[in-house]
């Protein structure tokens, strides 16, 4: 009798059951599952492919680009930095008197070159520095905020403080030299936030006051340093991003 109800139940479970069941189901849970590896897998093969199809020229080539551009934004910058000052005490020579000051001391115990090309290989060194730290000290590598469109607004931003300290009327150095402070930290929070810069560009500040102490030792002046030097230098290391990225 118990065979009988057992028969009966599974007749019952056949007529109820899809006759092509065991066809697709098996089936379809293979094909979805092999879906999702070929939906993942260009992702993760495509970037590999990229970097294993890149050819030694091509690498090469796009190192003699990347340096070529920071070298003469390194020369660009030293001629800005010259012609920055404001309506009181800042004058036009005086943040520029810490490049001239490295460039003579290369000149006296390095090798005798030009001044430019001195201003050149100090752009170089500073775009390049950056992606290294990022790869090999604090071993991150940067997927966001390194697009020519995030280099460009720190250039425009530059170029706006640059106007606004050379034509707002300030009460005093120290005023606009305070306010282009406070806009650097709010600059760093938005275009970049990186250690990376944060640490580079605090030695680069240390050793441009050093050396900039003898244009003047006032305050305001030392601030305008901090200023002009930590901000050009995030701008040097998203370009050295870009384009070692």
């Amino acid at each position: 009798m118990s065979k009988g109800i057992i028969k009966k139940e599974d007749s019952v479970f056949n007529l109820t059951k899809p006759a092509l069941y065991s066809i697709y189901d098996t089936d379809v849970t293979r094909s979805e599952q092999d879906y999702r590896l070929l939906h993942e897998r260009p992702v993760h093969l495509g970037s590999g492919r990229v970097r294993h199809k890149r050819k030694m020229h091509e690498v090469l080539l796009n190192g003699v680009i990347a340096v070529t551009l920071l070298f003469w934004t390194g020369v660009l910058f030293a001629k800005l930095s010259a012609e920055l000052y404001d309506n009181r005490s800042l004058k036009k020579w005086m943040l520029s008197y810490t490049l001239d000051h490295i460039s003579k001391w290369v000149n006296t115990y390095v090798v005798s070159v030009p001044a430019f090309a001195v201003y050149g290989v100090l752009g170089v060194l500073c775009g390049v520095s950056v992606p290294l730290l990022d790869e090999y000290v604090f071993q991150h590598r940067l997927d966001d905020g390194v697009d020519f469109k995030s280099v460009l607004k720190c250039l425009n931003a530059l170029l706006g403080v640059c106007f606004g300290i050379r034509t707002i009327q300030w009460s005093s150095s120290m005023q606009g030299a305070g306010a282009w402070c406070l806009l650097n930290v709010l600059l760093w929070v938005f275009f970049d936030g990186t250690w990376s810069i944060l640490t580079m560009g605090t030695a680069v500040v240390l050793v441009s006051v050093v050396m900039g102490r003898g244009a003047s030792s006032s305050l305001s002046y030392l601030l305008y340093i901090v200023d002009f030097y930590s901000f050009s230098f995030m701008i040097f290391g998203k370009l050295g991003r870009y384009l070692f990225n």
